[in-house]
């Protein structure tokens, strides 16, 4: 993302007519815009900040001015020491700012878009080159919520997954989106395929063949 220009990268956004670019992508649980880079989940407001105006030192914070955390817009950033009041006595959004993020369009993308987004990997799978949330699945954000890759692909190519089911990764590999890799079991027999499996002649547990998770 950061051989683009600042200004390619605010391409992705939705902008808003208070002037806010609203990252389209993943979000942290604060609303902070986050990519992946170099193999870490980052803030994409304070690696463009360093990488297209300057180093930010060392105690340096990066305020959104706008009060929107997700916004993307550099004119909106200002850098500041924490604890300075800064952060806490800026000016709150306004009413109409507030109406104008709850209505900012939910942002959707085809399976093809999402497609695009992995990577070859063995035996056909294609695996999630964005963020993951912690245990190894592919996340991204599907209509202002953050979704599970794998589960999100299966909609967009077979349809709704329905209550008491899971999506199962028939190659055990949790990063992989392939939907060809992908089957719709019921909770309890997900649970069975994944239950772990005793050597019969010395009682201990076999190694699991790749990465086994439920989703």
């Amino acid at each position: 993302m950061v051989k683009n220009s600042i200004g390619t990268v605010m391409a992705l956004g939705v902008v808003q007519e208070n002037g806010c670019v609203l990252w389209p992508r993943y979000v942290s649980e604060k609303g902070l815009a986050c990519c992946k880079y170099q193999n870490k989940v980052v803030h994409v407001h304070r690696l463009l900040y360093e990488r297209f105006v300057g180093p930010l030192g060392d105690g340096i914070v990066l305020y959104h001015r706008c009060g929107n955390p997700s916004c993307i817009n550099w004119t909106h950033w200002e850098p500041g020491q924490p604890g300075q009041g800064r952060h806490r006595n800026r000016p709150k959004p306004s009413r109409i700012q507030r109406v104008l993020y709850r209505a900012a369009p939910a942002v959707t993308v085809t399976l093809d878009e999402v497609l695009r987004r992995t990577e070859p990997g063995a035996g056909g799978c294609l695996l999630w080159a964005g963020p993951d949330n912690g245990t190894g699945y592919g996340v991204t954000t599907w209509e202002k919520k953050q979704v599970l890759v794998h589960r999100l692909v299966y909609s967009l190519s077979v349809g709704e997954i329905p209550e008491r089911h899971e999506i199962h990764h028939l190659c055990r590999v949790k990063r992989c989106c392939n939907p060809q890799h992908l089957d719709c079991v019921e909770v309890v027999k997900h649970r069975r395929i994944d239950a772990p499996k005793r050597d019969g002649e010395t009682g201990r547990f076999l190694p699991a063949k790749g990465v086994v998770g439920n989703a």
